[in-house]
């Protein structure tokens, strides 16, 4: 009888095996051709003349000397990556339209630099003539050079690093006067969960010691903690193998039934990550509390830094000024979620704060979401729906997803923007 169920267990692990991998690599397609479709419908509506995702080689994080990951530091990879509705320049940055900076000969002007995360970069908009930095180019004239520093997933110190290093380049010698404008908040509050879900802190001292840290920090510690180290051992090696194996071959249907069957209320367009910040705020312990108001407080001195940086600085003799405009998200219509609990908590940092002069803040938070035709994106409605798609609808909503925005949301954002910073420099 024994013999008998060990054998039929064997039979079964021999025949499961294949049906198994062919039904992971039928989820990936599944998935891939998901993504291709809601292209393709983009494409249809007039949204964009791409087919396919121009943004997907983006969304990888490349390493980084300065920020841990950002985008590609080898011009061979800037070059390969590019294409022509989303491309990066000479320095390293999204390309911004006019391109009044590419005459290396031209007179000193006044600069803007354009930072935050991928909302900042432009992520959704149909090309680099539709992003913030391309839009206000376009408006404010050739007085000014603008420089799209946004990159996918930063948060408020890689912005801060990245005006650091902006003053160190070259480039920066073309600028009379430098300001700043800071599209903002999403990234800090994400990053927060990331960290309070995880299993890296554990007590009040390494919290500490994750303030204003990346996104993506823990996946990075998990593949290497010791740079220097040689590690031959076989048995670890065999088990890392066999990891990644189990992860190419069957990790698609272990998401599938992790997001998508055991939580059937993750819509197409929320990942889990996104699910999360949905939660009610019960779920957050108090050190959980704690950290995001660490975390809020690290916001806030990022911000302070920066404006005071190129106020202080020698090399320019006007006045700078440093604009932090908190960004438009989705989630902000959640009522008692982790993330309502997270902007509460900025808030409260922000009063205690002492803010130099320089720097103003325009909270863009709920960006058009007393409007109920707002409150959704393109994505989860493509996504979803199974009805005739009205294209005027469609190419009227403000929102790409959760956190960007679509070409009409950043014309419409960007020009609140553009009107605040003008009123600013009109008062100085």
């Amino acid at each position: 009888m024994k013999k008998r169920f060990l054998k039929v267990i064997l039979i079964f692990i021999i025949y499961s095996l294949p049906l198994l991998l062919f039904l992971n690599l039928l989820l990936l397609i599944r998935q891939k051709t998901k993504t291709d479709l809601f292209y393709k419908t983009l494409n249809d509506i007039g949204y964009t003349k791409s087919k396919t995702d121009p943004y997907k080689e983006f969304t990888i994080q490349y390493i980084n000397p300065h920020y841990i990951f950002g985008l590609p530091i080898q011009e061979e990879k800037r070059k390969n990556i590019s294409n022509k509705y989303v491309s990066i320049d000479k320095n390293g940055y999204r390309t911004t339209y006019p391109l009044y900076h590419s005459n290396e000969k031209d007179s000193l002007r006044k600069c803007i630099l354009i930072l935050g995360g991928s909302t900042a970069f432009g992520h959704g908009v149909s090309s680099d003539r539709n992003t913030f930095s391309s839009f206000i180019q376009s408006n404010i004239g050739e007085d000014y050079l603008l420089f799209n520093l946004g990159t996918p997933s930063w948060n408020s110190r890689q912005e801060l690093i990245s005006a650091i290093n902006f003053i160190s380049r070259p480039i920066s010698k073309k600028c009379s006067s430098i300001d700043t404008i800071s599209i903002t908040g999403s990234n800090d509050i994400g990053v927060s969960s990331q960290y309070i879900r995880g299993d890296l802190i554990k007590n009040e001292s390494e919290a500490l010691e994750f303030i204003s840290a990346p996104e993506s920090f823990p996946s990075l510690m998990k593949k290497v903690d010791d740079i220097r180290s040689k590690n031959y051992n076989p048995i670890m090696l065999t088990k890392e193998l066999f990891k990644s194996l189990l992860k190419i071959s069957y990790g698609k249907i272990y998401s599938t039934i992790k997001y998508e069957v055991i939580s059937n209320k993750i819509q197409s367009s929320k990942s889990p990550f996104n699910l999360y910040l949905y939660q009610d705020k019960k779920t957050l312990s108090e050190n959980d509390k704690r950290f995001i108001d660490y975390q809020m407080n690290s916001f806030w001195k990022n911000h302070i830094f920066i404006a005071n940086i190129f106020e202080k600085n020698s090399q320019f003799k006007n006045k700078n000024r440093h604009l932090v405009v908190l960004q438009p998200n989705l989630k902000n219509v959640a009522i008692d979620s982790i993330w309502s609990f997270a902007n509460q908590r900025m808030d409260k940092s922000l009063r205690d704060q002492v803010l130099p002069t320089n720097i103003h803040i325009l909270d863009l938070r709920k960006f058009s979401l007393t409007d109920k035709k707002q409150q959704n994106s393109l994505r989860k409605i493509i996504q979803s729906s199974k009805s005739q798609l009205n294209k005027k609808d469609l190419l009227n909503l403000n929102y790409f997803d959760d956190v960007h925005l679509t070409d009409i949301g950043v014309k419409r954002v960007g020009k609140y923007i553009l009107d605040e910073y003008l009123l600013i420099t009109s008062q100085d």
